[in-house]
């Protein structure tokens, strides 16, 4: 008699399930056209998703790409976000979603991108779209079997070309340099290790740039040009003068105890006997 197992593994020290396993076939139809096994199928799926996008770095890229493409849009077209309720609404519809076991929820770059491409402005998008989608798997699967995997991906890709952030790479390379290459770390990082893995990247980086910018923040010493208000950068202008006997020293960042070295080295050897 053919049929499903599914197999729950519980952890013996603390009786948690650890782990589960799903194997056989149902036998309703044959293989291929067992509507049993898909639906199976589908659940085993979307219970391994759940897991995955609900453990700490599935979390984190959730929050972070949610995030990332609420801000982008609200700074692109001039309204505010209020990241807490941003955080509520989708923890509420999280939950909503794990009692009805549905798939997590999170605001998608790809769905955002299109619709913004085609000039979507309310949720009656995600309505024709889920209805759309729903005929397709109903009525067009046949149809899509014959496609071959690359024609589905250049269809895919061609849909989303369009929020491919090229302008944003080209600004940090020219505005910052560190910001830029964490870009290309995190980028390359998804490409060659997946989503979750070159977030987590990015994220240290970011963090990594942040305690050395604290411990190690940019600083000069200031001088006035000849016919001009203001203090400049003695180093960025060759026509600033240093004020005689008079140091100008410009510390940008916060004093504490992993700086504070520094900032007096600066000026004890700035300082002439003269």
């Amino acid at each position: 008699l053919s049929m499903t197992h599914i197999t729950i593994y519980k952890s013996s020290a603390t009786n948690r399930t650890v782990g589960f396993k799903s194997a056989g076939h149902a036998g309703y139809a044959e293989e291929g056209s067992d509507i049993i096994c898909s639906a199976i199928s589908v659940l085993t799926i979307n219970t391994i998703n759940s897991i995955e996008q609900f453990t700490d770095a599935g979390a984190l890229v959730i929050m972070a790409q949610t995030l990332l493409a609420t801000n982008n849009y609200a700074n692109r077209y001039g309204y505010k976000v209020d990241n807490n309720r941003e955080v509520l609404a989708y923890s509420l519809a999280n939950i909503a979603s794990s009692v009805s076991g549905s798939c997590p929820l999170n605001g998608s770059v790809s769905s955002t991108g299109i619709a913004d491409q085609f000039g979507c402005k309310s949720q009656l998008m995600s309505v024709t779209a889920s209805i759309t989608m729903l005929v397709v798997v109903l009525f067009a699967t046949p149809v899509l079997e014959y496609l071959p995997v690359p024609i589905l991906t250049g269809i895919v890709v061609a849909a989303l070309i369009g929020i491919v952030e090229y302008k944003l790479a080209d600004k940090l390379r020219k505005v910052n340099r560190v910001e830029f290459f964490i870009f290309l770390a995190a980028m390359f990082g998804v490409l060659l290790f997946g989503t979750i893995y070159g977030v987590i990247i990015g994220v240290i980086l970011s963090f990594i740039a942040v305690i050395i910018r604290a411990v190690v923040p940019p600083r000069s010493f200031l001088g006035c040009i000849p016919g001009h208000e203001g203090f400049y950068n003695l180093n960025r202008n060759k026509n600033a003068l240093q004020i005689e006997h008079t140091l100008l020293y410009r510390f940008s960042g916060n004093l504490f105890f992993a700086n504070v070295s520094t900032f007096l080295q600066d000026i004890e050897n700035a300082i002439n006997d003269d």
